[in-house]
């Protein structure tokens, strides 16, 4: 259980975010089963607790971003979900880690770290992924290699013209909340005029993930959806003139894959 955050609510009550992520040894498969919510908390004179009430992000939020309360049948159905869903493949390279803030409906609010990385725009997925790759195994000014996280982290935007402006970065190294960036292994530019070295502070991203081909149309119409998942439990998302999208399969990978839209959150208010 991981507590982000209490409040106080009001004279005599209190109000808690929280994370609960366990996994259910009892199945072969051990499936690993997450739920974030509050719990409200009324008092007594000595401030005692004399009350609780727990809700879910899940299944507890009506539109607008109050909680009510749902039959125990729909956290039953939720939990269920958890518990025969497939599981995630493992990955040739480590993820890049995150907190999870809430995993709503058709959504979740994840606090990414920051991060350095490298970034090259494209036309061609598979000849940017190239290029990266060329990158993390030598082709750079300290001839160092590096182990990418995934995912990999693109972004689309529309120019003048009607065409899409599209770049590719990979995260080298990431520095962990309440750090400082360590020296240690600094990211060197690259030899290709067209790679950047880029760095990206600490953000909240709103999570929409999906397994249909990365295609334009695809992610705006999942972007579009995100945007009204959020606008439905009354969050706020920051405005971009950009869309950003990401693949955590290799590009040559045929099975199901993992595809999501990353949206950042204006002024979050759950700390983490």
């Amino acid at each position: 259980l991981q507590l982000h955050d209490v409040t106080e609510t009001g004279p005599r009550s209190l109000r808690s975010r929280w994370t609960l992520k366990f996994t259910f040894q009892l199945m072969p498969w051990k499936p690993e089963c997450v739920f974030t919510g509050v719990s409200d908390y009324t008092l007594d004179a000595n401030f005692k607790i004399v009350k609780q009430e727990d809700y879910w992000d899940s299944i507890n939020l009506e539109k607008g971003g109050k909680y009510v309360k749902r039959p125990v049948a729909d956290g039953l159905s939720d939990f269920l979900s958890q518990l025969f869903k497939k599981k995630t493949r493992e990955y040739m390279v480590p993820e890049l880690p995150y907190v999870l803030l809430r995993r709503g409906n058709g959504y979740s609010i994840r606090a990414y770290p920051g991060y350095t990385g490298v970034e090259v725009a494209y036309s061609n997925r598979r000849e940017a992924w190239e290029q990266l790759e060329r990158y993390s195994i030598g082709q750079n000014e300290l001839n160092a290699r590096f182990t990418p996280f995934v995912p990999s982290i693109m972004q689309i935007e529309a120019t003048d013209s009607g065409s899409w402006s599209k770049k590719m970065r990979w995260v080298m190294k990431f520095t962990p909340p309440g750090q400082k960036d360590s020296e240690e292994l600094p990211i060197p530019p690259s030899t290709a005029s067209n790679c950047d070295v880029i760095s990206q502070p600490s953000t909240v991203y709103a999570v929409k993930t999906f397994s249909e081909p990365l295609t334009d149309d695809t992610v705006t119409r999942m972007h579009d959806e995100l945007l009204s998942d959020l606008k439905r439990d009354g969050l706020i998302p920051e405005f971009e003139e950009h869309k950003t999208f990401v693949q955590f399969d290799e590009v040559y990978y045929l099975g199901e894959r993992r595809n999501e839209i990353w949206v950042p959150m204006e002024g979050h208010p759950w700390p983490y």
